[in-house]
C-alpha cells in the first residue's frame, strides 16, 4: 500500500445555503511506484473489507468445464507464470457522492479524490474549474459565482437563459425577466428607466442650480429605486 485516502478524514466541497445529509464514498484502486506502508495496508483492510468481493461458482453447479476448456484455459496460465506472482503496490482513493438539501430540494455532489487527498473540489459549471464551494442558481447550474438580481432576489449565472445584469442606463443588477427592451434600441433596462419621461419646465425648476439654460431632466420610478438624468452642459 503506498497511499490511501480514508473516508473519515475527507473534507468535501460546500453547497452554499445547503445541508449535507448523506456521504456515499467507493473505493477507488490505482497501481502506483513508490514505498510501501504496513500501517496503511492495515487501515485500508480495516476500512474496506466489506468492500472486497470474491467470485464463485453457482453452489448447485457440479458439473465439470470440458477437457478441452480446461486445458486450454491452464495452458493460458502457464504462460503467464512469470507474472502472476508479481507484486503490486497500489494506492486506494475515493469516489464520492454527497446528498445536500437546500430549499426543500435534494442536490447531489459528485468528485473523486486520488489516493492520499483528503480535500474534495467540485466542478464549476459555468467556468470548468475545480472549486471549495458552489451555489445552486434559479436555473440548477452548479457555480462558484452568482449574480442576484435586484427585483425578484434570484441568482442566477452566465449559463442562464435569462441571467442578471447590469441595467444600460443606471447600473442596477436586473434579469432578463424583470427587465424589458424597448425600441428603438431594444437594449435592456430595468423598470425605472423604461419608465425615463421628460420633465415639463415647471417640473424642472427645482433642478435650476444643474442645469444649464434649456437643459433637459428625464426621470423614472419603481419600487425599488428613481433614476433622473440631466443634460449636460455644453463644453
Amino acid at each position: 500500500m503506498i497511499a490511501l485516502t480514508d473516508p473519515d478524514t475527507v473534507r468535501g466541497p460546500i453547497l452554499v445555503d445547503g445541508s449535507m445529509r448523506q456521504r456515499l464514498t467507493t473505493p477507488v484502486v490505482e497501481e502506483q511506484q513508490g514505498a510501501p506502508s504496513d500501517r496503511l495496508l492495515q487501515i485500508a483492510l480495516h476500512r474496506f473489507a466489506s468492500s472486497f468481493e470474491r467470485g464463485h461458482p453457482p453452489e448447485d453447479q457440479e458439473e465439470q468445464p470440458p477437457q478441452e476448456l480446461a486445458a486450454a484455459l491452464l495452458s493460458k496460465v502457464d504462460e503467464l507464470s512469470d507474472i502472476r506472482d508479481r507484486r503490486v503496490l497500489i494506492g486506494i482513493g475515493l469516489q464520492v457522492e454527497e446528498r445536500w438539501l437546500q430549499a426543500g430540494s435534494l442536490i447531489r455532489l459528485r468528485y473523486e479524490l486520488a489516493p492520499g487527498d483528503h480535500e474534495g473540489l467540485v466542478l464549476c459549471e459555468a467556468t470548468g474549474a475545480m472549486v471549495t464551494a458552489v451555489s445552486r442558481d434559479r436555473e440548477g447550474h452548479l457555480v462558484a459565482t452568482t449574480t442576484t438580481c435586484r427585483y425578484c432576489r434570484t441568482d442566477t449565472c452566465g449559463l442562464c437563459v435569462a441571467p442578471a445584469r447590469p441595467c444600460a442606463v443606471c447600473q442596477i443588477l436586473v434579469c432578463s425577466r424583470c427587465s424589458s427592451s424597448p425600441e428603438p434600441d431594444y437594449v435592456a433596462r430595468c423598470p425605472a428607466c423604461v419608465g425615463l419621461r421628460r420633465l415639463s419646465w415647471v417640473e424642472r425648476r427645482r433642478f435650476h442650480g444643474m442645469l444649464a439654460p434649456g437643459g433637459r431632466v428625464l426621470v423614472g420610478h419603481d419600487a425599488l429605486h428613481g433614476v433622473t438624468l440631466i443634460e449636460a452642459t455644453a463644453g
